[in-house]
């Protein structure tokens, strides 16, 4: 059965009741009906083709039948008042589907496959989405502009993730350890994602370049485990973001130009010979440690001196360095202070050196 709308735009807050029968509901029946505040779609039908509702400014509240499998490009795009769907059965979300519903918050999917591109864009108050089990992709930019977004996991059948994806969002929290399956994620997928603290990864992954700018401008992001099974960071893959402890893998290979670009609290990694690193990959990053490079070990009787950080003396089992101006400190003092500023702690003078202090084994005399 076809429906299709007439002209009652004089009427306001209408419950529409699509007549039983009705299999589609076909594209454009409803564009543009603010008379429409709520919609019961009868079992039976199947799919809700394009632009079927769009622009229904005054839409609420839609109730979806189990039946229903597919919801096609547009079908809601612009319906500022939806604000909770229960997707029940349906399996693929078309192109800009649910596009600026911006009093859109809550989305339960629980036998959704397939997100297209754009589904979910604009949705500024999108602050849940729930019931991930059986999502395989992602499209691009599907939730780019969305609203803070507590935490979000997907599940083994993922196997792509669309450029962009997450992008300009308020998510907080993305949990992929259990995607085995995941295979490609896009360009930028979580690029400027200002609330992000944390994306987790399977341990191992089918994935072998980290995107470019997939995180680039997170600020809160201070934190990431490259999953082994990467080989290569692409391009401004982290630039501009918070990061500052990072795991690398031993499957990596290169790292590319401005991968960690003005990443002004990571500390340059010192990386094996066999990475290939562009020159400026860490540019803008904090020095090398001086704790991190070969050090030279020194004889030197340490009885009479403190520590001028912590004003201890040394104690007999205790680790002592040696910075290049000779001034000496516990090894345990010396590093959280050369975290905050590559200085001595005694004369300010920038460290280049760090050497290990031996203490002079004393010889029994021989009588």
């Amino acid at each position: 059965m076809e429906i299709v709308a007439q002209d009652k735009n004089d009427f306001k807050n209408v419950v529409l009741r699509i007549p039983d029968g009705t299999t589609i509901v076909k594209s454009g029946a409803f564009s543009k009906c603010n008379w429409i505040a709520e919609v019961y779609i009868p079992e039976g039908v199947v799919k809700i083709e394009e632009f079927a509702f769009k622009y229904c400014e005054n839409l609420e509240t839609v109730h979806f039948p189990s039946t229903l499998l597919e919801i096609e490009t547009g079908a809601f795009i612009g319906c500022s008042k939806l604000n909770n769907l229960q997707l029940k059965n349906v399996h693929t979300i078309g192109r800009r589907a649910f596009g600026c519903c911006l009093n859109l918050e809550n989305v339960a999917m629980p036998h959704v496959a397939v997100i297209q591109d754009f589904a979910f864009y604009m949705c500024k108050n999108l602050d849940t989405v729930t019931n991930t089990d059986n999502v395989q992709k992602i499209g691009n930019e599907a939730f780019a502009h969305t609203g803070e977004n507590v935490l979000i996991e997907f599940h083994e059948p993922l196997v792509c993730i669309g450029t962009g994806a997450f992008k300009y969002s308020g998510i907080c929290c993305v949990i992929l350890s259990k995607c085995v399956n995941l295979q490609i994620v896009g360009a930028g997928a979580f690029e400027k994602c200002e609330h992000l603290l944390a994306v987790g990864f399977a341990p191992k992954t089918q994935i072998k370049l980290l995107p470019p700018k997939m995180f680039r401008n997170c600020h809160n992001l201070t934190g990431f485990n490259i999953p082994k099974g990467i080989v290569s960071i692409s391009p401004a893959a982290f630039e501009n973001s918070a990061i500052q402890n990072i795991t690398f893998p031993d499957s990596l290979k290169h790292v590319a130009r401005r991968a960690f670009h003005n990443c002004s609290r990571l500390r340059t990694p010192v990386l094996p010979r066999e990475v290939m690193v562009d020159p400026s990959a860490f540019l803008g990053c904090r020095p090398i440690s001086a704790f991190e490079m070969p050090s030279a070990t020194v004889q030197l009787d340490v009885s009479d001196k403190m520590c001028s950080i912590c004003l201890n003396s040394f104690g007999k089992e205790e680790n002592i360095c040696r910075f290049g101006c000779s001034h000496v400190f516990h090894t345990e003092c010396a590093k959280q202070w050369y975290d905050m500023a590559n200085t001595c702690a005694y004369c300010r003078q920038e460290v280049t050196k760090v050497e290990v202090v031996q203490r002079p084994v004393k010889r029994r005399k021989i009588v």
